[in-house]
């Protein structure tokens, strides 16, 4: 964790802290509700989804189930989308630090490495695998 701060005419970065208890690849974490969400997972871990505090703190993860790879994630209408990067599986999230609190899922996409990050716009949300991209429309009702 960075701290960005102005010092005369010059910008300084601070390092807050440092964790090996979360790695996170291609993806950045979310800030949401004072808490960073992200997928854990990098070369040497496999913890799933995550929730951080700003010290550092691992609230909790989902572990390997359901365990998001490296797939991508984004915030929308203050929930959370988050998309398996190894099944095509596409999940709504409720942000939380007490736990996990998935809304619904949908099997959309099909392959591997389904790493791409998505994008929303006007109420349509475009996710893409290796092979295939597709445009879903969402809303919340």
């Amino acid at each position: 964790m960075l701290k960005i701060h102005r010092d005369g005419d010059a910008w300084r970065a601070e390092e807050l802290w440092r964790s090996k208890d979360v790695e996170t690849q291609i993806h950045q974490p979310l800030f949401l509700g004072g808490h960073l969400y992200m997928n854990a997972n990098g070369n040497s871990r496999s913890d799933g989804m995550a929730c951080v505090t700003l010290d550092g703190e691992v609230l909790w993860n989902t572990g390997r189930r359901p365990g998001f790879e490296r797939g991508g994630l984004m915030s929308a209408d203050g929930l959370i989308f988050n998309l398996d990067g190894a099944r095509g599986t596409l999940h709504l999230v409720e942000p939380s630090p007490e736990g996990y609190k998935e809304l619904a899922q949908a099997e959309l996409l099909e392959g591997k490495q389904m790493w791409a990050p998505m994008a929303l716009s006007n109420g349509l949300l475009v996710i893409r695998g290796q092979e295939v991209m597709k445009c879903l429309e969402v809303c919340r009702r």
